[in-house]
């Protein structure tokens, strides 16, 4: 039987290496050591997720929902999980489909900001004004900061 100790640094030693790979824009060396960590450890929500978000920034669509949809599978209740899918949704604009993860994401953690904030650009996009409005007041609410990253409106003074 394999030593769990040793199962665990050589886990850790792979996501530092794949981190590195990450920080540089080097997407695919990324993927492939996430891979690998994925034959050794195929349960870990964590390595499908990193996974999913390489494929992601390498326009890899299709690779990165599969990886969202297994680390979703394994935890249906992983925050990060649902908001990475929701991004990737909204990336290549499904946005009902965005909306739908970006509110799963809130159900998980209802008082991140930054998925409030995301969540009502899609809303926009939805034309569901007052809704994406609403979440733009809460995140607000939660930090007053935001109020520069806001975009325009387009209304005048």
């Amino acid at each position: 039987m394999d030593d769990p100790i040793e199962l665990s640094l050589e886990a850790v030693h792979l996501y530092e290496s794949s981190k590195r790979f990450l920080d540089a824009d080097n997407f695919r060396d990324a993927a492939e050591l996430l891979e690998h960590a994925l034959v050794l450890f195929p349960e870990r929500p964590f390595f499908w997720t990193e996974l999913g978000t390489c494929y992601r920034e390498d326009k890899r669509t299709t690779e990165a929902a599969f990886c969202y949809s297994r680390a979703k599978a394994i935890d249906p209740n992983n925050f990060s999980v649902a908001f990475h899918l929701a991004v990737l949704k909204a990336d290549i604009g499904s946005w009902a489909e965005a909306e739908e993860h970006f509110k799963d994401a809130l159900r998980l953690k209802p008082s991140d900001t930054h998925t409030l904030m995301n969540l009502a650009g899609v809303l926009r996009k939805l034309q569901k004004l007052e809704e994406s409005e609403a979440l733009v007041r809460r995140a607000l609410e939660l930090d007053p900061s935001l109020v520069g990253s806001l975009p325009p409106t387009g209304k005048s003074s």
